[in-house]
């Protein structure tokens, strides 16, 4: 048999940000002597039969193994049923990821709605498939506002976008039908999109594919360690040594920690959270996480986690010691196309104008131009002031919304999805409002520097809010061990790697409160009063005291939750003054403990009275407790 011929990669599924991650590396990566489907012939030029007596075993059994593939396993019938019942469509289609199988779906969902309002069936659309037919569906599509149960979607709001959902359509229309989509339709769907996108306001402007170099990820890691505006509601190893002459010493995991995740999600029980046993932490959370501390940290360009892979790319891209074929391998790429297409950076990374001049480039300099940390600030804003929230009231459709609630009935299903739509038409505005103040700034403050520094003055220090709450003692020693600098000595090393550790594990044990400050600090004046026998009591102490209902009318004013929680922290934490301040009224209490512990907690679910010291069988139990010991109305 002549051996295979290299695979050609067709543009077609070139595209990386959309095309399916294939299963079958090794018909890629395997060479052609390592094919098992081919015969190869050895280097002598000699042919070797499987039945050649002198590879055969002295004490095989040949008429059994004449028997054995004469097929007697299994009765002639069995065989000649199976290859008529054989459904070969199941090997037709390529095999996708369930990542991409799941976008498919999802495109030929959206088909099987838009076939529904032409009334027609979705096959027969397939067979009589037209530039009217794909024009009008990606204008219906674009055109779509509400999604599933009423909730609005979020659209499409790039050129490209549009482009790779046309892409995904493809390969939903290959799958279905079997081929292929005519190459010269294809070329007709091009000014399709042009004239979609200029229609429904698309932009064209391609994503900036900004670079994260590593001294601007050790800040990103250090900024993680240090915030506490952001919330992350998430053993040691002895000196081990490899036995000489060995240069290796696994450390495998038991058997029955296999299908464990390591990153596992953080779930709220209503007085605490634990680690979910089967819930990863998804992709999406941990690409928002790192965009909102890129926030924090001060970046003008949004921070994915596709900025890491950039610069791993475009690093090996420039590296001598990595050829090409090296650096699709490490990128998992067949060919080069997705390195060009997305990845190879827009901000050139070489000083052109010095190789130009003879003289020696400025690598550092301009690569430091090109990263995403070149527009960090720490003045740029990151949230919305309390008067730009508030003026988000009146907005005329939040006055109008208004309007037509105050005419519903309360209690009933109409005021409640009145309510909701409310509030999600501020959380909206909020947002593009946030939105539009950080994009205006870069402007505007460089107009306003320019202008100080004109009149003579020095640039003026921002004025922060106290609205964030100090760092704990755990994650001062976290972030002290994490950042203690490298010292000479080996065994010196062993002791800030074993610290770093133990402050891992330390604060892995803490539950990270509020990132904002309550609007109503605990008054110090009742924190003040000592008994008439001079000993001095702790606000928690006092605190404590006043969560016990005396009768039935009693209405405590504190969470005994929350109090619970603050008996388990560290007397200096700084979150116990917020754990233990007084609502301003019992009804204030209630709506507190309806959405933060209420809310979070199953009908079984078993939790603890921390106060009381009581196990709590359900969510009715505590419910019941929490009336008859301590007063709150649930």
């Amino acid at each position: 048999m002549p051996p295979r011929r290299p695979r050609h990669v067709d543009a077609y599924d070139s595209d990386d940000s959309f095309s399916p991650n294939d299963n079958d590396a090794s018909e890629n990566t395997s060479s052609a002597g390592e094919d098992v489907f081919d015969v190869n012939e050895d280097e002598d030029g000699s042919d070797t039969e499987a039945t050649d007596a002198e590879d055969l075993d002295v004490e095989l059994d040949v008429e059994d193994l004449s028997k054995l593939f004469g097929g007697n396993l299994q009765p002639p019938e069995y065989w000649r049923r199976a290859v008529e019942d054989m459904n070969e469509s199941e090997f037709e289609c390529q095999d996708y990821s369930p990542s991409t199988t799941a976008l498919l779906d999802n495109v030929e969902e959206q088909w099987r709605l838009y076939c529904e309002v032409l009334d027609r069936d979705p096959r027969q659309c397939y067979e009589t498939l037209s530039v009217g037919i794909l024009y009008n569906f990606f204008d219906w599509y674009l055109s779509q506002k509400v999604g599933k149960d009423g909730r609005k979607k979020s659209g499409i709001k790039k050129k490209s976008s549009l482009g790779t959902y046309w892409k995904i359509f493809r390969l939903v229309f290959e799958r279905a039908m079997g081929e292929r989509i005519a190459s010269k339709l294809g070329r007709s769907m091009r000014k399709v999109i042009g004239r979609l996108a200029k229609k429904h306001g698309l932009n064209d402007q391609a994503r900036a594919n900004r670079i994260m170099t590593i001294d601007q990820l050790k800040q990103h890691i250090e900024e993680t360690l240090s915030t506490t505006r952001k919330m992350f509601k998430v053993g040691e190893l002895k000196k081990l040594d490899i036995c000489p002459g060995e240069l290796e010493l696994p450390l495998p995991l038991r058997e029955d920690l296999n299908d464990t995740y390591i990153f596992r999600r953080a779930i709220s029980t209503g007085t605490a959270y634990v680690l979910s046993p089967d819930e990863p932490i998804s992709e999406a959370m941990m690409g928002a996480w790192f965009k909102r501390i890129g926030e924090l940290l001060g970046l003008e360009y949004s921070t994915i986690l596709y900025s890491l892979r950039y610069n791993a790319a475009n690093g090996f891209d420039q590296s001598a010691n990595v050829s090409e074929a090296l650096r699709n391998l490490v990128l998992g790429h067949a060919s080069s196309e997705p390195f060009r297409h997305h990845y190879l950076g827009r901000e050139i990374g070489a000083d052109l104008w010095g190789i130009l001049r003879g003289q020696n480039p400025q690598q550092a300099l301009i690569k430091q131009s090109g990263s995403i940390g070149h527009s960090i600030s720490k003045r740029r804003p990151t949230d919305l002031t309390q008067e730009q929230s508030a003026s988000i009231a009146t907005h005329p459709t939040i006055r109008r919304l208004t309007t037509a609630l105050r005419r519903l009935p309360q209690r009933s299903k109409a005021y409640k999805d009145a309510r909701q739509e409310i509030n999600s038409e501020k959380q909206r505005l909020r947002r593009e409002l946030k939105q539009s103040i950080i994009r205006e700034w870069t402007d505007n403050q460089a107009v306003d520097d320019i202008e100080c520094q004109l009149r003579g003055d020095d640039f003026t220090k921002p004025a922060m809010a106290d609205t964030c709450r100090p760092q704990g003692p755990a994650q001062k020693r976290l972030l002290a061990a994490l950042t203690a600098p490298l010292i000479a000595t080996l065994e010196d090393q062993y002791q800030r790697r074993d610290d770093a550790i133990n402050a891992v594990s330390e604060y892995c044990l803490v539950q990270e409160g509020c990132t904002m400050r309550g609007p109503r600090p605990l008054s110090r004046d009742s924190s003040s009063k000592t008994p008439s026998n001079g000993t001095e009591i702790s606000p928690l102490d006092l605190a404590t005291l006043a969560i016990y209902a005396r009768n039935k009318t009693e209405r405590p004013r504190r969470c005994f939750v929350c109090i619970g929680q603050a008996h388990s922290l560290p007397p200096d934490d700084s979150r116990v003054d917020d754990l233990i301040r007084e609502f301003y009224s019992s009804s204030d209490l209630t709506k507190h403990f309806k959405r933060k512990h209420l809310s979070k907690m199953k009908a079984d679910d078993k939790t603890e009275c921390k106060v009381c010291k009581m196990p709590l069988d359900h969510k009715m139990h505590l419910q019941n407790h929490a009336f008859r010991i301590h007063g709150t109305v649930s």
